[in-house]
């Protein structure tokens, strides 16, 4: 499987705002892919509040025609979710505080796993910024401007939630 990586600016799945480019990204996998779903971007990635997106993420994609969708817990343990990524033909980073994010993919030391998956990977918003070389936290989407290592998948880096200002 060739590898494709796919950066959102901040797609919206309550409001299928990107239906578009989910159907392609569906079809170039052959309609009914496997899926898992990486969404560790806030403080407390198994909270209800947490728990409750990964029902939306399931009915997202099952609605999309997914074959199969894992959602890998922090919990999980490592081989686990090394499990998990292998078997899929698609990782979507969801997004949320990218801070926390790439906290908590360098405690739990899945970075490698991200970088050796072989497949289609989606990252919205902040999991679009994780991707990139470096992590550029802008003022306008965080409480100050912040640059910090990415894991490198890609080589430069992304504003999301990008809106030109008008003068």
């Amino acid at each position: 499987m060739q590898n494709k990586i796919y950066l959102l600016g901040g797609s919206d799945i309550r409001k299928n705002d990107n239906e578009e480019l989910d159907e392609k990204i569906f079809s170039e996998l052959g309609g009914s892919p496997i899926i898992s779903v990486l969404s560790w971007a806030s403080e407390d990635p198994e909270s209800s509040k947490a728990k409750d997106w990964w029902d939306r993420f399931k009915e997202h994609f099952t609605t999309l025609g997914a074959k199969e969708i894992n959602i890998i817990s922090i919990n999980d343990f490592l081989e686990a979710i090394k499990d998990k990524i292998d078997k899929s033909e698609m990782l979507y980073i969801a997004g949320g505080a990218t801070e926390n994010l790439i906290k908590h993919i360098n405690e739990k030391g899945i970075a490698n796993i991200i970088k050796d998956f072989n497949g289609t990977i989606v990252g919205n918003s902040a999991g679009a910024l994780c991707l990139c070389k470096e992590v550029i936290m802008t003022a306008e989407q965080h409480a100050e401007a912040l640059i910090e290592p990415g894991l490198g998948i890609v080589d430069f880096s992304v504003e999301v939630h990008y809106k030109e200002k008008e003068t």
